[in-house]
């Protein structure tokens, strides 16, 4: 019987063998298979390494045992014959896939902010439901609100998917999904590669009340980033003195008129902490330390330099991190973003060294000045960390102070008025932009006060535009002017500045204001200063002695003495006292407002309020006398009354101070092109005799005239193109009333600044081609404005706007020599 079983089985045999060959050359090729994937489920464990065979027995039980077995392994066979046809047409259905591919495209969906994670996690799991269309899901860490899919074809399903999803923001009830341009996908998909902030990360903090300021990352949320921000102090002795001190506690970080730094001495930042009883707060080179957490020693190396410490081209001391006494000298070579390039001494060689790793170099008997303009004077002693400097206090007693080595800069000599950088009215005043720079200063505006010589080259000690009270030194090559776009040194040296106002000592003198914040007869009434009186009991311990533009003959005086803070200036736009638009020289230091009238920013909130009501300030001016009065000869005129000529127009010099650009007697009948409500239109102006006022009339075709009473929102359309080469207007300055035609150009350094334009001053004709007068002007774009000419003037004069306009290149290799100060007028 065991006989007959082999012979009938054993081609069962011969096939499982040829199975078993198979697998071993598969396992040879394409590694090692599980057996379990060609078994059953409910097969013995006994049987799931593979077919097993039992030696021959006799009996019912081994006859039992041969049928089960030849049961199984038929059932071992069937399976693996379909699953080789299984395969066989997979084969087809792949190598037809490859015949007609799927374009391959990249999509974006809207999402609610900071569930860019939580939504790919959504989708990556739901991805069965639109089977092969979506190869790709992702979120990239720098763009939010937005979830990027890699699409092979757009199906129903895959817009069925994204509504059941609630983290998507939904329009009109379907998804926000867009597909990526083409040109941005490959931007895109790289930016995968690129490495996110990470933990120990130092950055700074652009926004909210802690602007500016360093922090050590960490932790990283979805909502954003846990920072440990570098704690900053304030000097009480900045803050003045009122009744509302006991509001503000000392923890306070940002008090009013305050000025926030980071070092002092120890028992200065415990007594503005004033920590707990229990804590033991400690100084660690100038810093306050409150919280050391772990982090903060890890990130060290990639630290940027505080905003109170400045490194140039000096001599320093490396410490080392060991804590051991074996310090390294040197002088630095390049200053980076995170680190110092030092050249040590003894032959060592270039090295780098994190910021908080140097201290600069100082000697007993060294004159240095504070970084932030407060402090200046002679060493007295040097520690560690801090130098004591011996100062000249407010009363004018000598006094001591304490401060950071890093936060001071040593001077060559005293600036006094002997020194010739520090006398040198051709830098005084000039408005300048920092560039190139390595620390928060690049790209803000300042002006120049004085300069001096350091122990290397010269430098320019200037005052920024929005902290006036704290002054820089900085290398001159770091200076752009504002006005040219050049560099400090060229414009100094090839532009001739004529006319700079306060030079000498005694300050401000020439320079327009305004009188505000007075009442009586000089309200609002604009002059020239001609002396500055000190040591007065006022409330600024200044008086301004001033000088009237429009003479008014029934005003005795001649002269005005008017206090300091009722004062400002009108050359600008920012209408702010003469301290902040002309800073003093230090030749002229006896002419400061009180200590306390400066620490208290009394002069920063009257520029904020004249600001803010720089139209009431216009629009309040005393009325005209009822009773008309006999001309009367000025006295500041050079010829007699009966020499000078008589003007058409009844008593202009009413309309000498227009509250308006538009008000101009010197723009009466123009047609302008202007813009008021956002829609263009033409306007003109015409005198009335009987109200003693300009009217403006707005054209609404070509017999339609409207009395336009809100002139104060009209804007004038001005030549902010390069195409705009037709004739326009002088409204504002000197020139006003003149009609010109555009010859070039010229850009600013900043965008946002006004173009200035050369032009050349032209008399119309109706029949023929303007008549060029040979004058040339170089104005801003906001004080010209677009004329309504006809089709046939332009006609006429497009030949020659054409011929100045090829007549610029030969002219050009020269840029225009724009005045240093733009013609005062009386208002914007």
């Amino acid at each position: 019987m065991n006989s007959d079983i082999s012979l009938r089985y054993r081609q069962f045999f011969d096939l499982e063998a040829e199975v078993d060959d198979l697998d071993e050359d598969s396992e040879g090729q394409q590694g090692a298979k599980d057996d379990d994937d060609f078994l059953d489920d409910n097969m013995s464990a006994t049987h799931s390494g593979g077919v097993h065979l039992h030696p021959v027995a006799t009996g019912d039980e081994e006859t039992e045992d041969v049928d089960q077995y030849v049961k199984e392994l038929t059932e071992h066979v069937c399976k693996w014959c379909h699953i080789e046809h299984m395969e066989g047409n997979h084969n087809e259905d792949s190598h037809n896939m490859n015949k007609t591919s799927y374009k391959i495209s990249l999509w974006h969906v809207r999402c609610k902010h900071g569930s860019q994670d939580h939504l790919v996690n959504v989708l990556t799991r739901r991805q069965h439901i639109c089977g092969e269309t979506i190869s790709h899901i992702f979120a990239l860490p720098r763009i939010h609100n937005w979830v990027y899919l890699v699409v092979q074809s757009l199906h129903t399903s895959i817009y069925t998917l994204l509504v059941s999803c609630l983290s998507i923001i939904t329009s009109r009830g379907r998804a926000i999904f867009q597909e990526v341009p083409l040109d941005e996908q490959a931007d895109t998909l790289k930016m995968l590669q690129s490495k996110s902030l990470e933990e120990g990360d130092w950055i700074v903090v652009k926004t909210g009340p802690y602007h500016g300021d360093m922090g050590c990352i960490r932790g990283i949320f979805e909502w954003g980033l846990d920072v440990l921000v570098v704690p900053r102090f304030i000097d009480l002795e900045f803050i003045h003195i009122s009744k509302k001190m006991q509001q503000h506690t000392k923890h306070n970080l940002l008090g009013p008129g305050s000025n926030p730094y980071v070092f002092g001495m120890n028992t200065h930042c415990l007594a503005i902490t004033k920590p707990c009883f229990n804590e033991k707060a400690h100084i660690d080179k100038g810093l306050l330390v409150l919280d050391l957490h772990p982090l903060i020693p890890a990130a060290q190396t990639k630290a940027p330099c505080l905003r109170e410490w400045l490194f140039e081209e000096e001599e320093v001391e490396v410490l080392s991190q060991s804590g051991s006494h074996d310090h390294h000298q040197g002088k630095i070579v390049v200053v980076a973003s995170h680190h110092v390039e030092v050249f040590l001494d003894a032959g060592k060689g270039l090295h780098c060294f994190p910021f908080y790793q140097v201290i600069k170099l100082f000697c007993i008997g060294d004159y240095v000045h504070g970084i932030d303009g407060l402090k200046e004077g002679f060493i007295q002693s040097c520690s560690d960390f801090h130098v004591v400097l011996l100062t000249m206090g407010d009363n004018g007693d000598f006094e001591d102070f304490s401060c950071g080595k890093n936060t001071v800069h040593k001077l060559n000599r005293v600036q006094n008025e002997n020194s010739n950088a520090a006398d040198n009215d051709t830098w005084t005043g000039i408005r300048v932009i920092v560039r190139k720079c390595n620390h928060h200063l690049d790209g803000r505006r300042a002006t120049v006060t004085s300069m001096t010589q350091t122990m290397f080259r010269l430098r320019a000690i200037v005052t920024l535009h929005k902290n006036s009270i704290t002054n820089y030194t900085l290398d001159p090559d770091h200076l752009v002017d504002e006005r040219t776009g050049q560099s400090l040194l060229y414009t100094v040296k090839i532009c001739s500045v004529s006319e700079l106002k306060g030079s000498g000592k005694m300050p401000w003198i020439g320079t327009h204001v305004i009188i505000h914040g007075k009442s009586g007869p000089l309200h609002t009434k604009i002059g020239i200063v001609r002396d500055v009186i000190c040591g007065q009991s006022n409330k600024s311990g200044l008086c301004v002695v001033l000088i009237l533009d429009n003479y008014d003959p029934s005003l005795t005086n001649k002269e005005y003495m008017v206090d300091y803070e009722h004062v400002l200036e009108v050359t600008s736009v920012t209408f702010c006292p003469l301290r902040l638009f002309q800073p003093l020289k230090d030749s002229q230091s006896a002419f400061l407002p009180k200590p306390w009238f400066i620490r208290s920013c009394c002069e920063e909130a009257i520029t904020s309020a004249a600001t803010t009501q720089c139209d009431t300030i216009q629009l309040e001016r005393p009325e005209s006398l009822a009773e008309c009065l006999d001309p009367a000869w000025d006295p500041r005129s050079p010829a007699p009354a009966g020499l000078l000529p008589t003007p058409d127009l009844p008593n202009l010099s009413a309309f000498e101070h227009h509250d308006h650009w538009v008000t101009d007697i010197c723009l009466l009948t123009y047609q302008l092109r202007v813009q008021a409500s956002g829609k263009p239109m033409t306007m003109t102006t015409k005198y009335n005799a009987l109200s003693e006022k300009v009217e403006v009339y707005s054209h609404k075709g070509k017999k339609k005239k409207k009395v336009l009473e809100s002139y104060q929102f009209v804007q004038p359309m001005e030549p902010s193109t390069p195409r705009h080469y037709d004739r326009w207007i002088v409204i504002k300055g000197d020139h006003a009333g003149k009609q010109v035609c555009s010859i070039r150009y010229d850009k600013g350094l900043n965008p946002k600044m006004p173009i200035w334009w050369m032009v050349a001053v032209v008399l119309p004709s109706d029949d023929d081609m303007d008549t060029v007068t040979g004058e040339e002007l170089c104005i801003e774009s906001t004080c010209l404005c677009l004329e309504d000419e006809s089709a046939e003037s332009k006609k006429h004069n497009m030949q020659l706007s054409r011929g100045l306009r090829e007549e610029a290149p030969k002219s050009s290799h020269q840029q225009p020599q724009c005045p240093s100060t733009f013609p005062s007028f009386a208002a914007h």
